[in-house]
């Protein structure tokens, strides 16, 4: 089963964004996410290479891959201050919560 999500300017700059945050913005234990440091820098990198200036339309996601960008922002939400959200981030904390619903809800604890 994949997962389609409709890529605007933002949506792609957000996902983009939380991932290089869980990457190199604190310290995580990646086994929190349910995934490895590899595959969090393997799917910041397909998604890099889809932000071409210009392009517009839909990019598809495994469950899986939707499954890891979901935990990824849900930790952002978490370890962000409200104040520093959408500076480090690029979008309000709401914007982030609506985009985890848009990648299949919340992530289970």
């Amino acid at each position: 089963m994949t997962a389609s999500v409709s890529v605007e300017r933002s949506t792609l700059s957000l996902a983009l964004n939380v991932l290089n945050e869980v990457l190199h913005g604190f310290s995580n234990d990646f086994s929190a996410i349910g995934t490895t440091r590899d595959d969090v820098r393997g799917l910041f990198e397909k998604l890099k290479s889809l932000d071409k200036p210009g392009e517009d339309g839909a990019w598809e996601l495994s469950a899986d891959e939707a499954g890891v960008l979901s935990r990824c922002t849900a930790v952002c939400l978490k370890e962000i201050d409200e104040d520093e959200f959408f500076t480090r981030v690029g979008v309000s904390s709401d914007v982030a919560r609506q985009f985890i619903e848009s990648l299949g809800g919340w992530p289970r604890s």
